[in-house]
């Protein structure tokens, strides 16, 4: 069964349907080489959605440490961002199209986690693709996509027979075709 956590953004469709829905940023704790090897992991949590863009950020970062004279930022740890994003030392140029995406987060956070592409231009690009639908609470994902088929006018079943299809096995038939990320469902072939 599909079932939404308690941590959804308040700005996701869905937020008001979670009880204790919470607002997730993405943010990053900020320390410095230097002081890391100097036995310090003086730094801060920055959400990106209080800087612009990429450079504002780095600005923002070169304010916080500048005790130093040309820091080697550490990207110690960090939340709501998709591992292919970011790592230690590095952080995808293309990191506010994410900030700034309009459309379904969720999905396309989970589309990211099929990991196909080296950018996120490119993520965002397919997704526009190959994103479907949010698929219906249901038993299982197969029944899940079956039911999502039938709907959608894939088979033609008459309304005196609903009850008997196995909508299981239709799924299981075209699973192939298609990914199921956190209930979120992807077209294969875009």
């Amino acid at each position: 069964m599909f079932v939404l956590k308690n941590k959804i953004r308040k700005s996701h469709p869905l937020a008001s349907l979670v009880d204790g829905a919470e607002e997730e940023k993405m943010k990053i704790y900020v320390g410095t080489y230097k002081k890391y090897n100097e036995g310090s992991i003086f730094g801060r949590w920055m959400d990106l959605e209080d800087y612009y863009d990429l450079y504002e950020f780095y600005n923002a970062c070169r304010e916080l440490h500048q005790d130093e004279d040309d820091p080697e930022f550490m990207f110690q740890d960090f939340e709501d961002i998709p591992d292919s994003l970011i790592s230690e030392s590095w952080i995808d140029q293309d990191i506010y199209e994410l900030v700034h995406f309009e459309g379904d987060l969720e999905a396309l956070m989970a589309f990211i986690s099929i990991g196909n592409y080296n950018c996120l231009s490119d993520y965002i690009e397919s997704f526009n693709y190959a994103y479907l639908t949010k698929l219906e609470s249901c038993n299982d994902e197969l029944t899940a996509l079956g039911y999502w088929a039938a709907e959608g006018g894939y088979y033609d079943i008459p309304e005196e027979l609903e009850n008997f299809v196995d909508y299981e096995k239709i799924g299981a038939y075209i699973q192939y075709d298609y990914n199921i990320i956190n209930g979120y469902l992807f077209n294969n072939h875009y």
